[in-house]
């Protein structure tokens, strides 16, 4: 099944698959430690996706806050993160690369917008509000449906699950990339059990945009990223599997 050019839009909007037979306790899974404290404002972090021990994407975010709304980061154009070779423009390569079990990573520049993203832990989904970097017209609320994420060190550890919903500033929504759940499905990358999970989540998601609650109530459209302030940039330890 090839996958479409939409599966690989809006900068970083980047889908990776699972090769692991995962758990909601993201962290027995990946076998990693949590971090127990919080980031600090102004931190840089990691936030990466992980399959089998590989690190398919890992892209820097500076901390904006992190209390009990979650983990808010920020990403303005310029900063580079290091993706799957064949990302963004060669869908096919990129298909080859996540299934190799060891892709070969390149550096990539986010592009397009600045956005505040939000992480909620033991979430399987989050949210990144995003704008149009020229204007600083806002777009939407794009949330990517993910597992929950897992705290190591200066690194955001989760695994995208290749499904996006929408929420455009009109007040519309859309899902997006409905039609690679079946690729999902059959390459392993979501278990029959934690179908549920994932479920229950679009169930909360449309539930929270339909009715407006945080954080798509608009009490976090201030948090417009400050462009003139720097780009975030990965941590010395980025690549670093524990």
């Amino acid at each position: 099944m090839a996958l479409s050019r939409g599966w690989l839009r809006f900068g970083a909007v980047h889908k990776s698959p699972s090769g692991l037979p995962l758990r909601p306790a993201v962290s027995d899974v990946l076998g990693l430690p949590s971090r127990a404290m919080g980031y600090s404002s102004w931190e840089n972090i990691a936030i990466r996706d992980l399959s089998a021990g590989a690190i398919l994407f890992a892209w820097p975010l500076r901390v904006i806050s992190d209390d009990e709304r979650g983990l808010l980061a920020s990403q303005v154009p310029g900063a580079v993160g290091m993706v799957t070779a064949g990302y963004p423009d060669d869908p096919h390569r990129l298909l080859q690369e996540l299934l190799s079990g060891s892709p070969t990573l390149v550096e990539k520049a986010w592009e397009t917008t600045v956005t505040t993203s939000l992480f909620v832990d033991s979430q399987w989904w989050s949210t990144r509000l995003m704008w149009e970097a020229s204007t600083g017209k806002f777009i939407c609320y794009y949330v990517d449906f993910r597992r929950p994420i897992c705290r190591n060190g200066s690194r955001v550890d989760t695994l995208d699950l290749g499904l996006d919903l929408i929420a455009w500033a009109n007040g519309t929504w859309t899902w997006k990339d409905e039609d690679h759940l079946p690729l999902v499905r059959s390459a392993g990358w979501i278990l029959p059990d934690e179908e549920i999970q994932l479920e229950l989540a679009r169930q909360e998601v449309v539930k929270s945009v339909e009715e407006s609650r945080f954080p798509f109530d608009g009490t976090l459209l201030d948090l417009v990223p400050d462009q003139g302030q720097g780009v975030p940039v990965l941590p010395l330890n980025w690549d670093q599997i524990e």
